[in-house]
């Protein structure tokens, strides 16, 4: 924890129990120690500089480590993992509020984590009001920047999951406009590009869709991401299946596979996923 975090805490000492601080302390060190395992991802840790450096958080790769990540990543025990990672961030919210306020970088971070988490268990409509606060927090600190596309994209995303997809997509689109401006050719850019596709193809925009993904795929090809590669992939293929595209559409998820199996992916949801709608298409194929 640095010196700054540590004195808003002792500050915050009269509204908050030992127990909670000494939870919240243990919880911020170790996410400044680069590592957070509740969800099974690895931080980066970047400053931004806006009036003074302040410290946050981004998703970077999922990676597997020893405790409630693999019951997230495995579906044995996925719901079981998701129930206790809720129960973190919910938590982790709640105390961030009290430390530190309402309008803090900390307390958005955590809702932003608690909404993601939410998507993970499939309670989208929940998971969209935590990701639609932290977005109001954010603009407030940071105004229009990579942190609030972060959210914009988050926000499309779940609306997408109800089934709102021309909001989805306005959310969407705003999320890609800031990181083209900001970050150009990042796997920032590359994810809006993929679940725009992915947006399109749930309105039936099926060639729209193909001109975003493909995109997409350009950006990682580019910048080197090949495991996220295989995420583009399986947008691309499905936009195939839908374009009557069927041995295109196989051998595109025959190569997600790969990629996935390459990194070690064996039993993940992923890849689950990729299957079905592998066989999914090879039975249409069958029957037409």
């Amino acid at each position: 924890m640095n010196k700054m975090e540590h004195i808003k805490l002792t500050l915050a000492i009269p509204k908050m129990e030992k127990h909670e601080i000494e939870e919240l302390e243990s919880w911020i060190d170790s996410m400044c120690r680069y590592r957070l395992e509740d969800l099974g991802f690895d931080l980066v840790l970047r400053k931004y500089k806006h009036k003074e450096s302040v410290l946050f958080f981004r998703y970077d790769k999922v990676y597997y480590s020893e405790r409630i990540d693999r019951k997230l990543l495995f579906p044995s025990d996925r719901k079981t993992g998701l129930m206790i990672c809720i129960e973190i961030w919910m938590k982790m919210a709640t105390l961030c509020k009290k430390a530190f306020g309402y309008r803090t970088e900390w307390h958005a971070f955590a809702l932003n984590q608690l909404g993601i988490t939410l998507m993970y268990d499939n309670q989208s409509t929940r998971a969209l009001q935590c990701f639609l606060e932290s977005l109001d927090i954010r603009k407030y600190l940071w105004g229009e920047n990579e942190l609030t596309a972060v959210e914009y994209n988050n926000i499309g995303c779940a609306y997408d999951a109800i089934g709102e997809w021309m909001a989805g997509n306005t959310y969407l689109m705003k999320a890609l406009e800031i990181r083209k401006s900001k970050l150009g050719d990042h796997e920032d850019t590359a994810e809006s590009y993929c679940n725009i596709a992915n947006n399109l193809m749930n309105m039936q925009r099926n060639n729209e869709a193909l001109i975003y993904a493909r995109k997409s795929i350009a950006i990682r090809n580019r910048i080197g991401d090949n495991f996220k590669i295989a995420y583009s992939l399986n947008n691309l293929a499905l936009i195939y299946n839908n374009l009557d595209e069927k041995g295109r559409a196989m051998s595109l998820l025959d190569k997600a596979i790969r990629i996935l199996n390459g990194f070690g992916w064996t039993e993940s949801m992923e890849i689950l996923t990729m299957k079905v709608n592998r066989n999914h298409i090879y039975g249409q194929s069958l029957d037409t």
